[in-house]
Formats: C-alpha cells, sequence, structure tokens
C-alpha cells in the first residue's frame, strides 16, 4: 500500500464518518484523485454546506473533478449551483459538460440543461 492508497482511504473514512468539512478539505488537496473523490462523496452525503466548495471545485483544472463536482451538485440539489453550472459547461470537456447537463435537469432547469445539450453539440460537430 502507498502513500496515494492511504489518501483514498482517508477519503473513505471522512465519508463514512459524513465528514463534511474533512471532505470540504479534501477537495483542495494536491493529488486529483482525491479531489474528485471527495466531489464524489459529497454529493453522496447531500449536505448543502458543500455546495459554494463543489462551485469552486468546478473550476478545477482535473477534468474529472469538474465532472465529479456537477453531479454532486445535481445530487445535492441546491439551486445556487445552476447558474455556475451555466457557465463553465462550455469550459469543461465533454463529460463535464454532460454532468452539467444531467445536474441542471435534476435541479428542474431543464432549459439551462437543453442550452447545455445544444453547446454539446455544436462542440462535437467542431472537433469532427
Amino acid at each position: 500500500m502507498g502513500i496515494f492508497d492511504f489518501f483514498k482511504t482517508d477519503v473513505s473514512k471522512l465519508y463514512k464518518k459524513k465528514d463534511v468539512v474533512g471532505l470540504m478539505k479534501a477537495l483542495q488537496h494536491d493529488e486529483r484523485d482525491i479531489r474528485s473523490a471527495a466531489a464524489k462523496a459529497l454529493g453522496e452525503i447531500g449536505d448543502s454546506r458543500a455546495v459554494e466548495p463543489l462551485i469552486t471545485a468546478l473550476k478545477d483544472k482535473g477534468g474529472e473533478v469538474c465532472e465529479a463536482a456537477a453531479t454532486a451538485l445535481g445530487l445535492i440539489g441546491d439551486v445556487r449551483a445552476v447558474e455556475s453550472l451555466k457557465a463553465v459547461s462550455l469550459q469543461m470537456d465533454k463529460r463535464g459538460r454532460q454532468a452539467a447537463m444531467e445536474a441542471l435537469v435534476r435541479l428542474g432547469d431543464v432549459e439551462a440543461a437543453e442550452t447545455v445539450r445544444n453547446n454539446i453539440r455544436i462542440l462535437s460537430a467542431s472537433t469532427v
């Protein structure tokens, strides 16, 4: 077991304890996989205290972190995330945009989700 595995176990322990504050701190960890795991855990816990840190995580340089943050925001269901999800969706990779669209649907903003879907189509067509 390497040091990296130790930290992954740490996120797992934080999740099992429902340690929202600890998981929010893990969103700022140097390792992308840990930030991503923390975002996923926060979404599963569903505590609205995590909304602002997850909105910040939407701008993470790691695509999988952005995707996990978008999914988590959809699971938490707090409408504070809508504008941020719309704003960053064009800057995300394809999987991140898909996660943002699904989060917007969960948040009840079908019109915004449709906009993101159209943007996915446009961006997909331009990369062919």
